[in-house]
């Protein structure tokens, strides 16, 4: 069975700190730094959950004061949701992030061809 790890998100910016928690290769959840919040509330949050695979009422989430302390409350979360879960699980998120893969690929592909194609028909009707 995969451990789990943490990998800080590329998409934060340099003020705030999100880990986000994978399970092999799917992620189930996060731990980041709140934004917004008065310092005197506590400043670390959690999510324990994927979709695909988990189902409503199933995604947990909560704070803690410290990092230390979101991820134990994320480790407890996570081993409650995870002797619950089937490779099917699992599975189905992998087959919903490699069709939003496919997906973003071909968007892109579109609009570069749509984007293009004017250029196109106007150096072809040119060189007649």
């Amino acid at each position: 069975m995969p451990a789990l790890t943490r990998r800080r998100s590329s998409l934060d910016d340099p003020h705030r700190e999100t880990w986000l928690i994978y399970f092999g290769d799917v992620r189930v959840g996060s731990i980041g730094r709140r934004a917004g919040v008065p310092s005197s509330a506590p400043q670390w949050g959690w999510s324990c959950g994927f979709y695909p695979g988990t189902d409503p009422g199933e995604h947990r989430i909560s704070i803690g004061e410290t990092f230390d302390e979101a991820r134990a409350g994320f480790q407890a979360a996570w081993q409650e949701l995870a002797s619950t879960r089937t490779e099917a699980h699992y599975e189905a998120w992998r087959r919903r992030r490699d069709w939003t893969a496919w997906n973003d690929r071909m968007t892109i592909w579109r609009f570069h061809c749509l984007r293009s194609a004017p250029t196109a028909l106007r150096t072809a009707s040119a060189a007649r």
